[in-house]
């Protein structure tokens, strides 16, 4: 959500024939507002007075304090009380009169001390002493029930504030702040290397006078949930405390909340803000105690589901192993949430958000991967595609959104690289495909890249496309295929069709590529009995006859190293194969990732440990991410104890024989 706030600042209020504001003066028709509050039939009573700092005045019992705002562009203001609830509130353009009040004053409704002195001692602990107050004064009708009044009071000052702020609706703010938080997966990736936080935020909801409302709903209904900082501005948190001074929290102080106000500042400096976790203060120990373990429970599971997330639309992840989120969530609940999950029965499996991978049609119990559900509900707004890479948008992803990352290669790899890095410079390429276009000859670059998990195969693509700048066309092999007879065929012809569509529209061909494609790149099956295999090897024959006449560039990735059908190997034009990285490599790599490691503990681990580059970057991620939790400092004996973990299952049994 990104919210424009425009503020008019405001340096006296008078009474006039018409509403409106000039000058920073905000000029008030008097009967006009009295006639607005008094619609209200349960008000019997309302007159209208100005109180200005320094002035020698007592304003007592105040029921609440508001800022008048005015939506300008995206949804409509207290929405679910004043306004309409959108999901647009928190975004667009927001105008307020900074440096004005809305006060409501009226009748005692139960013990209330509400007080605001305009000079003398106390005004210096008021913020409202130093603000130009519109104090409106309700008389009720007799024999009220006191939740009525008090929710008549609550409305009227609402009503007035909603009123004043349409007066600056067309006019131009004297100063325009910008406040954003992205959707939380998109944010968690825009300072991956700050600490993410977020705001707790307790509602008081101890009964009527000590309540308060989100969207209209008595905040004692709620559950903890999240919200954008930015709804809390557009005023979706509306007070309804009209008790003691030391308990009151106005509307006021909701939309200028302080710790918001503070996390804003701080973000994208030496924090991460993420949001607010939004719960309720009850009354009783054991619902303070019940809601407490929710928000507690509720910050597990989202950490864990952002981690998840943060992994498919921002680094092309499909599944995480679920020793790098281990060590999260912290406290005497952690073995009890890890069980949870290799029982299949945490919450997030219970609502179908994560579950294990399947590998050869098992379950891979070190594998967590997020559902379909998660993709096409909670992910929705990223446009994810049946087809294509879930960080793609519109079928491509932009080179531009690549983190430089560095990678290091044997010799041979390396050679291999920076020839095909070379050749598709955008330069050396038109030249290339000039020169063998004039030959009678193919000018479509064909590449595989085949390996180990883990060895780079993956990331050299996206490291290639955003040092060519190209866009990336990132095929997603396992929506290709469909259970109805003829829809892959019709899916896999599409993709060849989308990016000739892409390379004729854009000025450098885009990079087509197939990650992961095992399945389909494998030996074609020969004696044909399931309608599986058929669609398969259909599959393949539509590839194959697509790269006899391809145009632009390819580039598949395989794990396979023994199982390549034939015909593919022939047609691809580049073949390079990734080796796990020698221990020079590894070193470099080990010190990369974790630059507090010396010479020496860099080429200990890389000797000691057959990993790959994604098995250390595990190890420097949990290693992160355990200093920011625990804030402690870098310990080489943990970095082993990581390693450890890292080859769990790995040990070799005790042969005899042979």
């Amino acid at each position: 959500m990104k919210l424009e706030l425009g503020k008019f600042e405001i340096k006296d209020i008078q009474f006039a024939d018409k509403s409106y504001v000039e000058n920073h003066v905000l000029y008030v028709n008097k009967e006009e507002v009295e006639a607005l509050v008094l619609e209200d039939d349960k008000l019997i009573g309302c007159h209208l007075e100005i109180a200005k700092p320094g002035e020698a005045t007592r304003i007592t019992p105040v029921k609440d304090v508001i800022e008048p705002r005015v939506k300008v562009s995206g949804g409509e203001i207290f929405p679910g009380i004043i306004g309409k609830v959108s999901p647009q509130v928190g975004s667009g353009r927001t105008h307020a009169l900074d440096g004005c009040c809305v006060v409501t004053v009226g009748r005692i409704v139960g013990f209330q001390e509400g007080v605001i002195d305009m000079s003398g001692p106390a005004a210096e602990y008021c913020p409202f002493s130093k603000t130009y107050n519109l104090c409106v004064v309700i008389e009720p009708k007799d024999g009220l029930e006191t939740h009525v009044y008090e929710k008549a009071g609550r409305m009227a000052g609402l009503k007035v504030a909603t009123y004043l702020g349409e007066l600056v609706r067309n006019l131009e703010p004297d100063v325009i702040e910008t406040y954003e938080t992205k959707p939380v997966f998109e944010q968690a990736a825009q300072y991956p290397d700050l600490p993410k936080i977020g705001y707790i935020h307790m509602l008081q909801s101890q009964g009527l006078l000590h309540d308060t409302y989100y969207y209209g709903v008595d905040a004692k209904q709620i559950v903890p949930t999240f919200m954008y900082p930015t709804e809390i501005m557009d005023g979706a948190i509306v007070s309804g405390n009209c008790v003691a001074p030391c308990d009151k929290v106005t509307t006021y102080h909701h939309f200028h909340n302080p710790v918001i106000d503070e996390c804003y500042k701080h973000h994208g400096k030496d924090i991460n803000f993420m949001g607010v976790i939004l719960t309720n203060e009850n009354v009783f120990l054991a619902d303070k105690e019940r809601h407490s373990d929710m928000v507690a429970k509720f910050c597990t599971q989202f950490i864990v589901l952002v981690l998840m997330c943060h992994s498919v639309v921002n680094d092309r992840v499909t599944s995480t192993p679920f020793l790098s989120i281990y060590n999260m969530p912290r406290g005497r609940d952690s073995r009890k949430f890890h069980k949870e999950i290799y029982d299949g029965c945490n919450l997030l499996q219970v609502r179908g958000l994560v579950e294990f991978k399947e590998g050869d049609g098992m379950a891979i119990a070190d594998q967590l991967q997020i559902t379909d559900k998660v993709k096409n509900e909670v992910l929705a707004e990223y446009d994810i595609e049946e087809v294509f890479n879930p960080r793609t948008k519109n079928g491509l992803l932009n080179y531009e959104d690549l983190a430089e990352k560095p990678l290091f290669y044997n010799d041979r790899e390396a050679k291999q690289v920076s020839r095909l890095h070379e050749l598709i410079t955008e330069e050396k390429y038109k030249e290339v495909c000039d020169r063998m276009k004039k030959a009678g000859m193919r000018t479509g670059v064909t590449c595989l890249f085949y390996g180990a998990p883990g060895t780079g195969k993956t990331e050299t693509v996206y490291q290639l496309a955003r040092q060519t700048g190209r866009y990336i066309m990132e095929v997603n092999v396992d929506k290709i295929k469909d259970k109805f007879v003829g829809e892959s065929e019709k899916n896999m012809r599409s993709v060849f069709e989308t990016y000739r569509k892409k390379v004729r529209s854009m000025k450098n061909a885009p990079i087509l590529l197939f990650n992961e494609a095992d399945a389909i790149f494998s030996k074609r099956i020969t004696n044909v009995d399931h309608s599986v295999d058929q669609m398969n090897n259909a599959i393949q024959n539509i590839i194959l006859q697509e790269m006899e006449k391809f145009e632009g560039i390819m580039i598949a990735t395989t794990n396979l190293t023994t199982n390549l059908d034939k015909a593919f190997e022939r047609r691809f034009f580049y073949k390079i194969k990734f080796d796990n990285p020698s221990a020079e490599a590894k070193s470099r790599i080990w010190q990369s990732m974790i630059p507090e490691l010396t010479d020496a503990q860099a080429l200990h681990l890389a000797k000691t440990y057959d990993f790959s580059g994604g098995q250390i970057e595990n190890v420097s991620r949990k290693q992160k991410v355990n200093a920011i939790i625990n804030d402690c400092d870098f310990c080489f004996t943990d970095i082993i104890a990581y390693c450890d973990e890292e080859r769990i299952g790995t040990t070799t049994h005790h042969r005899v024989g042979f």
